[in-house]
C-alpha cells in the first residue's frame, strides 16, 4: 500500500504518482529544490497547502506544469519529463 503524503502532493491526490515515479533520493531532491525555491519546508508533503481556490491556475496540471519549470537543467530532465508527462495526462483541455 501507497503512503499518503498532506501538503501539495497530498492535496492533489498525487501520492500514488509521487512514490510510484520517483525515486527516496529524486523526492528528497524534489522536495529541497521546491523548499528552497519557493514553498518553505518540506510543502510538497506537509501541512496543508495554502492554495487560492478561485484561482483558475490552481489546477493539478497547472501545480505540475510549474513544478516541472524547477526541474529544467539537463542533469534534471528525467524528473522534469515525468513531472509534465503527468500534467499532460491529468489535463482536461489541452
Amino acid at each position: 500500500m501507497t503512503p499518503k503524503v498532506a501538503g501539495i502532493i497530498g492535496y492533489y491526490g498525487l501520492s500514488d504518482w509521487w512514490f510510484n515515479s520517483f525515486t527516496e533520493d529524486e523526492r528528497k531532491f524534489i522536495n529541497y529544490r521546491v523548499r528552497t525555491l519557493r514553498a518553505g519546508p518540506n510543502a510538497l508533503i506537509e501541512g496543508t497547502p495554502f492554495i487560492i481556490t478561485n484561482s483558475t491556475h490552481n489546477t493539478v496540471s497547472s501545480f505540475l506544469i510549474n513544478l516541472a519549470f524547477w526541474f529544467r537543467t539537463p542533469k534534471d530532465n528525467s524528473i522534469c519529463r515525468r513531472i509534465a508527462v503527468k500534467a499532460f495526462e491529468l489535463a482536461e483541455d489541452i
